[in-house]
């Protein structure tokens, strides 16, 4: 390409993105891809504004003409291997054939055009599959990771400090830390571990009943055979 014709290449490209060209440009651009053709490079930025919204650069230019030629190359290649499968088939079909029936002959001109129609389906689809290299496909659809669901009662620690002196409170006057988790909506550990705490208040704040303290179930029939029976039983088994 001239310079003239590096400007008709940036007329070609402002049509698509509608860039300002200016004779740095022009400069610039033919300095970069000069050596290219302007056809070619005028079909290459079609190419590149039919798959990309992408900002058009003379290196994306130059390797879409380098495509270009390898498809060019790619069908040149094709075309060659089909005119040397003729010539095969052609020498095949000149050797002579006094030694084969007629059943015989039909049959191997079926297969032989049985073979013709797979091997020019199998071109066709190399040249597609060749073809269409490097277009971009539709991104599958991301899967997204269910959301995790927390287990029952599992609620999390005291955000502030005033819900958490709150809890102790109750814990220190004798309620259930199991009971006080699901009041509250913390969690059950956090509970049980301030309910072993000491109580820091002093006995004029603290609640009138005393407090409630579960035990195991082992250590609660143990109570109930140690407590002593009433004097009303002892005295009508007297």
């Amino acid at each position: 390409m001239n310079p003239s014709d590096t400007a008709r290449l940036l007329a070609a490209t402002a049509a698509y993105d509608r860039r300002t060209v200016g004779e740095m440009d022009v400069l610039a651009w033919h300095k970069a891809i000069g050596d290219l053709d302007l056809d070619e490079a005028i079909e290459a930025v079609a190419r590149h504004y039919g798959h990309s919204t992408d900002w058009c650069q003379p290196a994306h230019v130059r390797a879409g003409v380098n495509a270009l030629h390898a498809e060019q190359r790619d069908a040149a290649r094709a075309e060659r291997e089909e005119l040397e499968r003729q010539q095969r088939y052609a020498a095949l079909d000149n050797r002579p054939v006094a030694d084969r029936s007629d059943e015989l002959q039909a049959l191997l001109k079926s297969t032989a055009e049985k073979l013709a129609t797979t091997e020019s389906s199998r071109q066709r689809a190399i040249l597609v599959a060749r073809r269409m290299r490097g277009t971009p496909t539709a991104t599958p659809p991301r899967r997204t990771t269910p959301p995790v669901r927390a287990k029952r009662g599992d609620y999390p620690p005291p955000k502030t400090a005033e819900t958490a002196e709150y809890a102790r409170h109750l814990l220190w006057d004798g309620y259930k830390p199991d009971d006080v988790a699901e009041r509250l909506y913390i969690s059950r550990r956090w509970c049980r571990r301030a309910a072993r705490e000491p109580d820091p208040r002093p006995p004029e704040q603290r609640a009138d009943r005393p407090p409630v303290v579960r035990q195991p179930a082992n250590e609660q029939a143990l109570a109930s055979q140690n407590t002593p029976q009433s004097t009303d039983l002892e005295t009508a088994k007297t």
